[in-house]
């Protein structure tokens, strides 16, 4: 399974904007291994089944 990293963004400003599509600042990056559990400790009842 490839688990891929998390981003926390936060919407720039107009005035922040220096280019097009230039929108957001990152602002933390979470691993994928500290945001997902593994699936057989999850205890939603979808991810049992699959």
């Amino acid at each position: 399974m490839n688990i891929h990293e998390y981003y926390l963004l936060r919407v720039k400003s107009h005035e922040e904007s220096k280019a097009p599509w230039d929108y957001y600042e990152v602002i933390s990056t979470i691993s994928g291994e500290d945001a997902n559990i593994p699936r057989a400790e999850s205890k939603c009842s979808l991810m049992k089944r699959s």
